[in-house]
Parts: structure tokens; sequence; C-alpha cells
């Protein structure tokens, strides 16, 4: 499977994130589907999303 911080950086890879904020997103989304067994792709898509909105003034 696809591993969080690939998808993290894909989605970022055009938005010219910094480090940083690639490694908050990838640490927030980790946390938050650690508790999620059943998380499918769309979903960790959408939090990808989510948490780029939030930290992208990093």
């Amino acid at each position: 499977s696809v591993s969080i911080s690939q998808m993290v950086k894909s989605y970022c890879a055009d938005k010219k994130s910094t480090p940083r904020l690639i490694a908050k997103i990838t640490d927030r989304v980790e946390r938050i589907i650690a508790e999620d067994d059943d998380a499918d792709g769309e979903y960790i898509k959408g939090l990808i999303e989510i948490e780029y909105e939030r930290n992208k003034k990093l």
C-alpha cells in the first residue's frame, strides 16, 4: 500500500510546500488514521487536503 508520507508528498509536490509543512501534515494524518483501522485512500486524501489548508501558512 502507498504510505501516508508518499501521499502527502505527491499532494504537496505542485504546491511548493516546505519540508516542515509536509512533515507536519504527515504527522497529523498518521495520528488520525492510527485510530481508524478502515481508513481508505479517499478518506486519507481528504484529511491531507484539510490539514494542508489548516497548516499552509507554515
